[in-house]
């Protein structure tokens, strides 16, 4: 499996598990990792109908996210790289 995949895994497992904070799910995958290996394999494999192409966005298309992404980063506390996931799971935005 390549570094790319598993980090959008990653990304995936703390969507679905709402974490807040990631460093205590870190350090428990880290405590237990069969778990963590099980709960990865209820994930579908990877396929070719998933893009996960990067895109340029024009400046409206960015006003239509600035809301949602207000509300991830700074209201929700969420991390970048969590905001940026829950942007390409649930709006198709994967911005440069």
């Amino acid at each position: 499996m390549n570094r790319g995949y598993i980090n959008n895994l990653i990304d995936l497992f703390l969507l679905k598990a709402e974490c807040v904070n990631s460093c205590e799910l870190v350090r428990s995958i880290r405590q237990h990792p069969s778990e963590f290996k099980q709960i990865m394999a209820s994930f579908p494999p990877p396929t070719s109908t998933i893009s996960t192409s990067i895109q340029s966005y024009n400046a409206d298309e960015w006003e239509q996210k600035r809301l949602v992404i207000t509300q991830l980063y700074r209201d929700e506390a969420k991390t970048l790289r969590i905001v940026q996931a829950i942007l390409a799971q649930q709006y198709g935005f994967r911005p440069t």
